[in-house]
């Protein structure tokens, strides 16, 4: 199975209940709250259109990302379509190399097309699965200690920070989100992992239930294309 969004759940009661490597881990009643109340918030909106700018900065050099994302509920659906745009600098003076990868959710297949490797290129075929940036931000949470920091400004948006703490490998992470009070929706991110590694994600476009074509959500793979049925493959695993 492809996901083309994470899972979501709600959080009911005054703690969240967060199942990850074996250990459960519970969210502290304010953050659990307020986690289900931004989380409402997201999935009323029908139409969503995002361009977003993501860093990573490794000891290895340096990535760049421009991920654009068109998101829409229709007839009981969730439909997506995102395409990532990459260009990774691997050392000083190297020529960069840039890769495009499409994922395409239309509500009831899903399809990630990876960029060329080889002479190949390969497409993922799955079924789709529902949306939720909120499921990340639990399990993340699930490894550490999470906690509110008050408000901040993002694109005009009044946001909530949330910051989550803790240890992965005996290694400190530490994560920031600053997640749209009125709308639900992760405007910025930054990741410190333990590899030493900082991911920061910003939202630089977001248009909230404007007209998105139902064309965008259909995907038929590149003639070349070998076609990949990840959910067989996951079969295969559980024999």
């Amino acid at each position: 199975m492809i996901k083309m969004t994470l899972l979501s759940f709600l959080i009911r009661s005054c703690a969240a209940v967060v199942l990850l490597a074996g250990s459960v881990r519970c969210l502290a009643g304010d953050v659990s709250d307020k986690l289900a109340e931004l989380e409402k918030q997201r999935n009323k909106i029908n139409t969503l259109h995002t361009v977003a700018k993501t860093t990573t900065r490794m000891g290895a050099g340096n990535r760049e990302s421009t991920i654009e994302t068109w998101e829409k509920q229709a007839d009981g659906k969730h439909k997506l379509r995102r395409v990532f745009r990459t260009k990774t600098v691997a050392a000083q003076g190297a020529e960069p190399a840039e890769t495009e990868t499409v994922m395409v959710n239309d509500g009831t297949t899903a399809w990630r097309e990876t960029p060329v490797m080889g002479s190949k290129r390969l497409v993922f075929k799955g079924k789709a699965t529902g949306r939720g940036e909120f499921e990340d931000i639990r399990s993340m949470a699930g490894r550490g200690e999470a906690r509110l920091r008050g408000q901040e400004t993002v694109l005009d948006q009044p946001c909530i920070q949330l910051e989550i703490k803790g240890k992965e490998g005996g290694d400190q992470f530490l994560a920031s989100y600053w997640i749209s009070e009125r709308y639900g929706v992760v405007l910025k991110s930054v990741v410190e992992s333990a590899d030493q590694s900082v991911t920061e994600t910003r939202v630089t476009e977001f248009k909230v239930d404007e007209t998105v074509a139902d064309s965008l959500f259909a995907y038929k793979p590149p003639a070349d294309a070998q076609v990949i049925d990840s959910d067989s493959i996951g079969k295969k695993k559980g024999d």
